[in-house]
Protein backbone atom coordinates (compact mmCIF):
# COMPACT_ATOMS: atom_id res chain seq x y z
CA UNK A 1 0.00 0.00 0.00
CA UNK A 2 1.61 3.66 -0.76
CA UNK A 3 1.34 6.37 1.59
CA UNK A 4 0.20 9.72 0.54
CA UNK A 5 1.80 12.37 1.83
CA UNK A 6 -0.70 16.15 1.67
CA UNK A 7 0.84 19.13 3.24
CA UNK A 8 -1.77 22.50 4.00
CA UNK A 9 -0.47 25.96 4.67
CA UNK A 10 -2.19 27.24 7.09
CA UNK A 11 -3.75 30.63 7.13
CA UNK A 12 -4.80 31.09 11.17
CA UNK A 13 -4.18 29.26 13.84
CA UNK A 14 -5.68 26.24 14.65
CA UNK A 15 -8.04 24.60 17.69
CA UNK A 16 -7.86 20.57 18.21
CA UNK A 17 -10.60 19.74 20.87
CA UNK A 18 -9.82 16.61 20.92
CA UNK A 19 -5.68 16.54 20.57
CA UNK A 20 -5.20 15.13 17.33
CA UNK A 21 -6.74 15.87 13.86
CA UNK A 22 -7.39 13.95 10.61
CA UNK A 23 -7.41 15.10 7.24
CA UNK A 24 -11.08 14.87 6.61
CA UNK A 25 -11.70 17.14 9.66
CA UNK A 26 -9.66 19.80 7.75
CA UNK A 27 -11.35 19.03 4.41
CA UNK A 28 -14.63 18.75 6.26
CA UNK A 29 -14.18 22.17 7.77
CA UNK A 30 -13.27 23.97 4.13
CA UNK A 31 -15.72 22.40 2.60
CA UNK A 32 -18.61 23.57 5.66
CA UNK A 33 -16.83 27.38 4.89
CA UNK A 34 -17.81 26.82 0.93
CA UNK A 35 -21.58 25.50 1.15
CA UNK A 36 -22.66 26.21 4.52
CA UNK A 37 -23.79 22.41 5.23
CA UNK A 38 -22.79 19.87 7.24
CA UNK A 39 -24.33 17.00 5.67
CA UNK A 40 -22.94 18.49 1.80
CA UNK A 41 -19.20 19.16 3.48
CA UNK A 42 -19.27 15.53 4.96
CA UNK A 43 -20.85 13.87 1.80
CA UNK A 44 -18.19 15.89 -0.25
CA UNK A 45 -14.91 15.02 1.38
CA UNK A 46 -13.05 12.77 -1.27
CA UNK A 47 -12.01 10.02 0.87
CA UNK A 48 -12.77 6.68 0.49
CA UNK A 49 -15.57 5.13 3.87
CA UNK A 50 -16.12 1.70 4.50
CA UNK A 51 -19.42 1.32 6.46
CA UNK A 52 -19.59 5.05 6.90
CA UNK A 53 -16.20 5.77 8.68
CA UNK A 54 -13.68 7.37 6.47
CA UNK A 55 -10.52 5.21 5.70
CA UNK A 56 -7.55 6.48 8.45
CA UNK A 57 -5.90 9.14 8.21
CA UNK A 58 -4.00 11.44 10.82
CA UNK A 59 -2.56 15.15 10.65
CA UNK A 60 1.02 16.33 11.89
CA UNK A 61 1.48 19.06 12.80
CA UNK A 62 4.77 20.93 15.33
CA UNK A 63 3.36 24.27 16.60
CA UNK A 64 5.22 27.05 16.37
CA UNK A 65 3.15 28.60 19.85
CA UNK A 66 0.38 27.80 22.13
CA UNK A 67 -1.99 30.16 23.70
CA UNK A 68 -5.09 29.04 25.53
CA UNK A 69 -8.36 30.90 24.31
CA UNK A 70 -12.15 30.43 25.96
CA UNK A 71 -14.97 30.93 23.91
CA UNK A 72 -19.26 31.03 25.52
CA UNK A 73 -21.59 29.38 24.20
CA UNK A 74 -24.94 30.57 24.68
CA UNK A 75 -28.64 29.36 23.73
CA UNK A 76 -30.10 32.94 23.49
CA UNK A 77 -33.27 31.77 21.47
CA UNK A 78 -35.16 34.70 20.76
CA UNK A 79 -38.15 32.42 19.69
CA UNK A 80 -40.31 29.95 21.28
CA UNK A 81 -38.34 26.84 23.11
CA UNK A 82 -40.04 23.20 22.27
CA UNK A 83 -41.18 22.32 26.19
CA UNK A 84 -40.43 18.99 24.97
CA UNK A 85 -36.58 20.29 25.00
CA UNK A 86 -36.64 21.02 29.12
CA UNK A 87 -36.77 19.01 31.91
CA UNK A 88 -39.93 18.63 33.82
CA UNK A 89 -40.78 18.60 37.24
CA UNK A 90 -42.61 16.01 39.31
CA UNK A 91 -45.73 16.81 37.90
CA UNK A 92 -44.65 16.41 34.41
CA UNK A 93 -44.83 20.92 33.82
CA UNK A 94 -41.76 22.95 32.77
CA UNK A 95 -40.25 24.60 35.84
CA UNK A 96 -40.84 27.75 35.28
CA UNK A 97 -42.56 29.83 32.74
CA UNK A 98 -39.87 30.08 29.75
CA UNK A 99 -40.43 34.00 29.02
CA UNK A 100 -37.76 35.73 26.49
CA UNK A 101 -35.93 36.65 29.94
CA UNK A 102 -35.32 32.89 30.95
CA UNK A 103 -35.11 32.21 27.10
CA UNK A 104 -32.65 34.77 26.99
CA UNK A 105 -30.58 33.28 30.42
CA UNK A 106 -30.50 29.36 28.71
CA UNK A 107 -27.20 27.49 28.79
CA UNK A 108 -23.89 30.03 29.03
CA UNK A 109 -21.28 27.43 28.62
CA UNK A 110 -17.49 28.35 29.40
CA UNK A 111 -15.14 26.61 26.83
CA UNK A 112 -11.30 26.45 27.39
CA UNK A 113 -9.29 25.40 23.85
CA UNK A 114 -5.63 25.69 23.43
CA UNK A 115 -5.05 27.38 20.38
CA UNK A 116 -1.99 26.54 18.18
CA UNK A 117 -0.44 28.50 15.66
CA UNK A 118 0.91 25.96 12.98
CA UNK A 119 2.61 26.82 9.70
CA UNK A 120 1.58 23.83 7.75
CA UNK A 121 0.31 20.60 8.76
CA UNK A 122 0.90 17.54 7.32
Amino acid sequence: METLEITATMKAPVIIGGGYMTLEAILGAILFDQLGSPEEAHDTIPIERQAGLFKASAAMLEPTSNQNVAFVANLRAAHSLNPDLLKKNKVGGVHAKVGLTRRRSFGAVLNNYTSSDVPEIT
